[in-house]
């Protein structure tokens, strides 16, 4: 620095320790929804792994259009009628998995007989059900939109009235009630997801189409497609 006079040299520093201390616009948000992105995932795959043990959940995961894993609460208290829950889904292409994107659930009801729901698993076999994870509007799975939901543990993809568009598991005691089973106000998380992909912007189309790849290893799909 020869040559600087002393005003210049601290006016070097004085900027330098600002550009250290200065976090980016969200930084710490952004860093908090990476975790919980992370934890999702993370949760994910252990419910993955449970069903992937059981040759109907195994082969029904297999034939699905998509599965929609939507974790427990993280307070560990379960509640079959619950809001603003994340889910995290992998579109199943071409017997290719897609990299996960993140949604918030409004409303999940599955009225669990004999027990609460815990974890849920929502196994989409009609390109129709799967096909609304792409929107960028609010929508719900459910008797009212036009949808069939069954319980897995129950009657698998068979049900009045032909296939399921929506086959649901849970880790909750007992069997569900088909025509309860509810599910409302999902969106597309965007935040979540873009934290996830490294800060990049992103829409649900792009990551389950294909267009968009985590660049780390996801152990979610090693699980799935494992």
């Amino acid at each position: 620095m020869r040559g600087w006079t002393p005003t210049v040299v601290a006016l070097v520093v004085t900027v330098l320790v600002a550009a250290c201390d200065r976090q980016p616009v969200g930084g710490a948000a952004a860093a908090g929804q990476v975790l919980e992105a992370r934890a999702l995932v993370h949760s994910a795959v252990a419910i993955a792994r449970r069903m992937k043990a059981n040759p109907k959940l195994r082969l029904l995961m297999e034939e699905s259009r998509a599965i929609l894993i939507v974790p427990s609460d993280a307070t560990g208290t379960p509640s079959a009628d619950s809001g603003g829950r994340l889910g995290v889904l992998l579109a199943h292409r071409h017997h290719r998995w897609s990299s996960p994107a993140f949604y918030d659930i409004g409303m999940l009801k599955v009225d669990a007989r004999g027990g609460e729901a815990g974890s849920v698993a929502m196994m989409l076999m009609s390109d129709r059900a799967a096909d609304c994870f792409s929107r960028a509007n609010t929508f719900s799975l459910n008797a009212g939109a036009g949808f069939t939901l069954v319980d897995a543990a129950e009657r698998g993809q068979a049900s009045v009235g032909g296939p399921a568009d929506v086959i649901v598991w849970s880790d909750a005691k007992g069997t569900f009630d088909d025509a309860k089973i509810d599910v409302n106000h999902i969106g597309f998380e965007a935040d979540e997801t873009s934290a996830y992909y490294g800060g990049n912007v992103v829409s649900a189309r792009d990551v389950l189409t294909g267009k968009i790849a985590n660049p780390r290893e996801d152990p979610l799909d090693l699980v799935i497609s494992g």
